[in-house]
């Protein structure tokens, strides 16, 4: 039995609530330090691009109904001093689908974009789209080659245009590209990360006192990237379906952090729910000018159809 899926790296079937209340942490700083941009690739691809981190990666294949045919679909994500990078990749092999297709797909999972210019990239057509987010700049950029559509959108809390243009003039689509390899993971490890044991001190009372209440956010997390949680064979053979519930914080280091099952499922699903919520990359919530790290319950949704 296959899992049905139509846009799936956009429109996952994540869900995040937020809780009740977030955690204060020092100012932004834009990401102007161009000695920590490295050039990643993957390969099968056909891009290269410059990013601030080694990015977050899935690669998945799903059911496309309207193509009546499955295809291969990745996710990488990249943050950078409240900035979120990220780039969506989709077979398309003889352009069964057509560039506008995939932007009225984006809209319908993102809400309303603003057309802003044409692009061509060595000969390959585009188009770049303003994103309405209240209280944060964004831009995505369309292109299509003759075997796949790649999406870049770039989320900002502060608007530095220097990082975002750094992004999207770097990105370049070639026969063999060069530089860091990427392969599916979490990226950038966060173990390392300010606020990655933030989690732990929910029971402290002295921490407790340093959290606000989600009411006095000026801005709410911006989730930008959401990949979504694979069955294992198992539980696909054992027909296993319900709700895999996490516990966790969305840091203002712009990853996930203390990541808890309150409610799971067997076979590794719950692991797999782990493992697909630390690739999740946002703009943090913000008060009064500042990141600020966040609890959330994030539902991971394991259906059958």
């Amino acid at each position: 039995m296959k899992k049905i899926i139509l846009f799936a790296l956009l429109a996952s079937s994540l869900i995040i609530t937020p809780k009740t209340g977030v955690q204060v942490t020092g100012a932004q700083t834009p990401a102007s330090d161009e000695s920590a941009w490295k050039r990643y690739f993957v390969r099968g691809e056909e891009f290269s691009v410059l990013l601030p981190e080694l990015p977050a990666m899935t690669t998945s294949v799903n059911f496309v109904p309207k193509l009546n045919a499955e295809r291969q679909e990745r996710v990488l994500g990249a943050y950078a001093d409240g900035t979120v990078y990220a780039i969506f990749t989709y077979e398309n092999a003889k352009k069964k689908l057509t560039l506008e297709d995939f932007i009225s797909e984006f809209q319908a999972a993102r809400g309303q974009i603003t057309f802003q210019r044409d692009l061509n990239l060595k000969g390959f057509k585009g188009k770049q789209f303003l994103l309405n987010i209240p209280g944060c700049d964004g831009s995505v950029r369309f292109y299509a080659t003759k075997k796949h559509t790649y999406i870049l959108e770039v989320v900002s809390s502060h608007g530095d245009r220097s990082a975002v243009e750094r992004f999207f003039n770097s990105f370049q689509l070639e026969n063999s590209p060069t530089g860091q390899e990427v392969t599916d993971g979490p990226g950038a490890d966060v173990k390392a990360l300010p606020g990655a044991q933030s989690a732990a001190a929910n029971s402290n009372a002295q921490e407790q006192a340093r959290i606000l209440n989600s009411r006095e956010v000026t801005r709410k997390a911006v989730i930008v990237t959401k990949p979504q949680a694979a069955y294992t064979e198992e539980a696909r053979q054992n027909q296993v379906t319900g709700t895999v519930i996490l516990r966790a914080v969305l840091s203002s280091s712009g990853k996930v952090t203390g990541i808890r099952a309150v409610s799971g499922l067997p076979f590794r699903l719950t692991e797999r729910a782990i493992a697909a919520a630390r690739q999740i990359r946002f703009v943090p919530a913000e008060r009064d000018g500042r990141l600020v790290s966040q609890y959330i319950q994030i539902e991971y949704n394991f259906n059958l159809y």
